[in-house]
């Protein structure tokens, strides 16, 4: 019985204690983790060429749509509407993955610390409890 409360009093105050440090760190997590861990200049850059990708051939596509069958610059120029959509195609997936990845950096750089925070939070209370269950009040 004895063993099983001194148990107790070691876990309780082990999780009261990775709370209260994880609170902290959850709080101080943009003033702990620099932006660039988040969000690399390579990043953005990726991110910036698939966004003048995707313009590009969405512009692209526009312009071929315009020269359709009978046109000057169709004669001299073979008209590929497959080849335009498919470049299109990969452009708007390439830039869909650069969103992706942008919008996982900034959950990660804006709400990760408050996930961090909560969670250390609950393993206070539930310290707490444990070394309520074991006789000890603090």
């Amino acid at each position: 019985m004895q063993e099983t409360i001194r148990w107790r009093r070691a876990i309780g105050r082990g999780l009261v204690g990775f709370g209260l440090l994880a609170v902290v760190v959850g709080l101080g997590w943009s003033r702990f983790i620099p932006d660039e861990v988040f969000w690399s200049t390579t990043d953005a850059e990726a991110y910036n060429a698939a966004q003048a990708d995707q313009h590009a051939a969405h512009s692209s596509s526009h312009d071929h749509e315009a020269m359709g069958p009978g046109s000057e610059e169709h004669e001299s120029e073979p008209y590929k509407t497959e080849d335009h959509g498919a470049d299109l195609a990969a452009a708007e997936r390439f830039f869909e993955q650069a969103q992706q990845r942008l919008g996982r950096a900034r959950f990660a750089r804006n709400h990760l610390g408050r996930v961090i925070a909560v969670g250390g939070a609950l393993m206070m209370v539930l310290g707490a409890f444990w070394l309520r269950s074991a006789g000890d009040g603090a």
